[in-house]
């Protein structure tokens, strides 16, 4: 290996230590507000102000998130920025659902805003599990745990998207409730159908109808499996490193 070949990769190193030892230090705590914010969404269905209340924590949570995991300085002013940003996009939102006056751009723009968040935190994350990590330990369970989480809340802003763009363009919805077809889907609805069809429960009550419906629901079933059993293989192969 030639000295150049020599400085990149300890250079490399470091970097992968530095944003390992961070997302080590601050996962349990992201782990701990996934969890929080997936157990308490119920609570935006009961009026205007619990939405409002739940909209804020869900906001803070994905831009304290990307400020403190994400890698770089950029990504937190990012996280702060960005966090903010969505936050006043979600309060217009809300207010203009309330009162039914709800623009689609508007419905793109937040839940477009959401799948980005999601998408840097999981790559955050995946990097510290299959590549960043050289040991097993708890962070690294963690992690894995709320990539698994996230790979969840990343579908939903999908399906909401491709909920809105469908009525854009016909009178019916991608999506249907088996139990009350008339009623349209709300998010809160894309946030259980996604976990849901991650875990491959495949219940029925809301079915997928158009083809680009069909085609990420399918996906969404397919990375819950592989996920779980590539993340089986590197957890055993971690317990069976004898790097420290």
């Amino acid at each position: 290996m030639s000295i150049i070949d020599r400085i990149t990769s300890t250079a490399l190193t470091s970097r992968e230590q530095e944003s390992a030892s961070r997302v080590q230090g601050r996962v349990l705590y992201l782990l701990l507000g996934a969890a929080f914010v997936t157990l308490i969404y119920p609570m935006s269905e009961a009026g205007f102000v619990p939405a409002m209340i739940y909209l804020v924590l869900f906001c803070v949570f994905f831009g304290l998130g990307v400020a403190f995991i994400a890698a770089g300085r950029h990504s937190v002013w990012l996280g702060l920025v960005g966090g903010a940003l969505q936050t006043l996009l979600g309060v217009y939102y809300l207010t203009q659902a309330y009162a039914g006056t709800l623009n689609p751009v508007i419905t793109l723009a937040l839940f477009g805003g959401f799948i980005v968040f999601d998408v840097i935190l999981i790559v955050a994350l995946l990097e510290f599990v299959f590549i960043e990590t050289r040991r097993m330990s708890n962070a690294v369970i963690y992690a894995a745990i709320t990539a698994y989480i996230l790979i969840g809340y990343m579908f939903a802003p999908i399906y909401m998207c491709i909920e809105t763009l469908t009525r854009l363009n016909s009178s019916e919805g991608a999506f249907l409730i088996s139990y009350a077809p008339e009623v349209a889907l709300t998010w809160q609805k894309f946030v259980y159908y996604s976990f849901v069809t991650l875990a491959t429960l495949g219940y029925g009550d809301i079915l997928p109808l158009t083809s680009w419906a069909q085609a990420f629901a399918a996906f969404e079933a397919v990375v819950g499996v592989l996920f779980i059993a590539i993340l089986v293989g590197r957890l055993v192969g971690l317990s069976g490193s004898r790097e420290t």
